[in-house]
């Protein structure tokens, strides 16, 4: 009997959203501050729903990596992700999430309003949330006020 004969394909590109997403999972960091490519994160961003379903985890602790990131616009994106998954892992979505509450940015802090009503509206103890916030800096008591008034609003 002949051995099959094996074609030799290539190995497959690389995919940074994938690698990013592994390291992530694994508690490594890929240095993504300040050099996260506009593909991985617009990648990262457009495929939020699908993530959500099959490795929120990871896709959480990457948002919390590039939620770092000095791109305002990118630290704002991550504030407003964050609504994905506070059903999922609220205590890890309050943990980035008060950071950026205390951005130096308006743009980041404004995010962080939406976030934070989410947070509050689905998290089973909405109170300890916000005395953790009222606990904190200026910026992310006035944080917290925005978004009581946003959810009182609706």
């Amino acid at each position: 009997m002949r051995a099959a004969a094996f074609e030799r394909r290539p190995p497959p590109e690389p995919d940074p959203l994938v690698d990013a997403l592994y390291a992530a999972e694994l508690g490594h960091t890929l240095a993504l501050t300040g050099r996260a490519s506009l593909r991985l994160v617009d990648e990262l961003f457009a495929s939020l729903p699908q993530l959500r379903e099959s490795v929120p985890y990871a896709a959480l602790r990457l948002l919390q990596q590039l939620a770092t990131d000095p791109r305002v616009a990118l630290r704002a994106a991550c504030a407003q992700a964050l609504p994905w998954f506070s059903d999922v892992y609220p205590g890890l979505v309050e943990d980035i999430l008060l950071p950026l509450a205390a951005d130096s940015e308006a743009a980041v802090r404004a995010a962080a309003v939406d976030a934070l009503v989410d947070l509050l509206a689905t998290s089973s103890a909405p109170e300890e949330v916000a005395a953790r916030f009222r606990a904190a800096s200026p910026r992310v008591r006035d944080v917290l006020r925005r978004a009581e008034s946003v959810a009182r609003s609706r």
